[in-house]
């Protein structure tokens, strides 16, 4: 994050209160496409026709007054593709109210000899699952920020399939919700074990919480700015240990969520604080962050 932008954060966190703050921050969970395989209908978490922007642009402004108006369709549409023999097809884009978009003139190029849409302008991973109900749903991030426990990955190239990955996630609640568990960990927060910060603000950004399989810690990550009435002050890093230590003090007892991809486990949404001086009124909001989607 460039200094300008680091500055910013601070200011707003200085504006009043307490405030976290997720590093990154877009606008809705998205609803998916729709991929048919023989018999079995997948969420489709990703978007193949924004892959052209000539292709959605046309979709579109041929859709009109039937693009989909809510905030989980941003797109404006609904695709329906099938993959069959290895080939990857576009069968139907669905918009308001059970329309069916003509499919006749925008995608001449790419029919074959049965009339069939091959989606060759396709490259990508495309993540997917059958299951009916997801085990997580991340609140920091939009797009398709909800994962299944079992997924696959379709790799396509030029339309044709050339690879298929399935692996399996796991989710684990915590003790709370992630930022009620952050704001516990805020809120215990004593300052006054630290005269340096008397008349200052103590700024912590970027605070990320490494879990474990089973909710603990493993690792907490966190910078540190302190502010005076005039100016940043840098922290030292004897400072920021003892700082870290006393937020791992009421962190380490409490049991955090712990979502695992693919066997990896993931760290929490990293999230901006003001730490002291505390206060019993904790806000909330979001700022969008550098290269955002």
């Amino acid at each position: 994050m460039s200094k300008i932008l680091h500055t910013l954060y601070i200011l707003l966190l200085l504006a009043g209160g307490i405030f976290c703050v997720p590093a990154k921050s877009w606008a809705t969970e998205q609803a998916g496409d729709i991929l048919v395989i023989h018999q079995d209908t997948l969420d489709l978490l990703a978007c193949p026709l924004e892959l052209d922007r000539a292709l959605s642009d046309k979709v579109r402004q041929r859709m009109g007054n039937h693009i989909f108006a809510t905030t989980a369709h941003a797109r404006g549409y609904i695709a329906v593709w099938r993959l069959k023999d290895e080939l990857l097809f576009l069968e139907e884009i669905q918009g308001e109210a059970g329309y069916r978009m003509p499919l006749d003139s925008i995608f001449d190029n790419y029919r074959n000899a049965k009339g069939e849409i091959c989606a060759s302008w396709v490259t990508s991973d495309l993540r997917a699952s059958a299951d009916k109900e997801a085990i997580y749903h991340s609140s920091a991030y939009i797009g398709f920020s909800r994962y299944y426990a079992n997924e696959t990955i379709f790799r396509i190239e030029r339309g044709r399939l050339v690879e298929t990955d399935s692996y399996q996630n796991a989710f684990r609640k915590g003790d709370y919700s992630i930022m009620e568990s952050y704001i516990k960990i805020v809120q215990g927060f004593d300052g006054s074990k630290f005269p340096e910060l008397e008349g200052k603000r103590l700024i912590a950004t970027q605070m990320i919480i490494y879990p474990t399989a089973d909710g603990r810690i493993d690792s907490l990550s966190v910078s540190y700015t302190i502010r005076d009435d005039r100016e940043f002050l840098e922290v030292s890093p004897q400072q920021a240990r003892r700082y870290t230590e006393e937020l791992r003090r009421h962190a380490d007892s409490l049991r955090w969520d712990a979502l695992i991809l693919r066997g990896v486990i993931q760290p929490l949404p990293p999230y901006n604080f003001l730490l002291y001086p505390t206060s019993p009124k904790i806000k909330s909001f979001r700022l969008p962050s550098p290269g955002s989607r």
